[in-house]
């Protein structure tokens, strides 16, 4: 998958969790348009009501989803792996899939961005730590366990032939129409939030 790909599905899986919760400030809204006609007398809490807490919890959170991060968090992967396993230490891994796809990646970023949210009231790294899961699920990870896995299943990644993988990428493109899917699902997000005020 792609730049256009990553990108506007990772902002409109943003968009549609926010507004399954309930939240009406969404990446796609700016927050001086955003009016509430509830008044606090409106709101019911249940006390120690664990389920209802962790709603709101996360809801809290997903009040929060900022743009830029979210954009950095869905290329993140691959502005790690590629440069580092196709250029920089081509000959150790061979890769344009390693640390940034693994799941013990994204799980430290959504720890620490958890961490820096009750600690600092800050989402900008549980932003980012959205969009590098995300990238994950768009890219199927768990096709390549070992990656995936890593460091569960061996130290080592998966090799592959990097050699003219930006060539092999293109001729992709013209034999595999079905590459194009992802890329223009992600392109017509993109156009509805930017008509949207992004």
């Amino acid at each position: 998958m792609l730049l256009l790909g990553h990108v506007g599905i990772t902002l409109g899986a943003a968009v549609l969790l926010s507004t399954i919760t309930g939240n009406q400030d969404s990446p796609c809204t700016k927050r001086d348009e955003v009016h509430s006609s509830s008044s606090p007398s409106d709101t019911v809490q249940v006390p120690g009501d664990s389920q209802n807490s962790i709603k709101s919890w996360l809801s809290g959170l997903l009040a929060h989803f900022k743009v830029r991060p979210l954009i950095i968090g869905s290329l993140l992967p691959d502005m790690i792996d590629k440069p580092t396993g196709l250029y920089f230490l081509r000959k150790t891994f061979s890769s344009g899939r390693i640390f940034g796809h693994t799941l013990l990646f994204s799980m430290l970023a959504t720890l620490t961005g958890i961490c820096s949210y009750r600690r600092y009231r800050t989402t900008h790294i549980i932003n980012i730590s959205f969009g590098s899961i995300t990238h994950l699920i768009l890219d199927e990870m768990w096709n390549t366990p070992k990656t995936f896995f890593w460091p569960i299943r061996g130290f080592k990644f998966d090799k592959e032939d990097t050699s003219h993988w930006l060539g092999r990428m293109f001729r992709k493109l013209r034999t595999e129409p079905e590459a194009y899917i992802p890329e223009l699902i992600g392109a017509a997000i993109l156009v509805v939030l930017v008509w949207k005020r992004l």
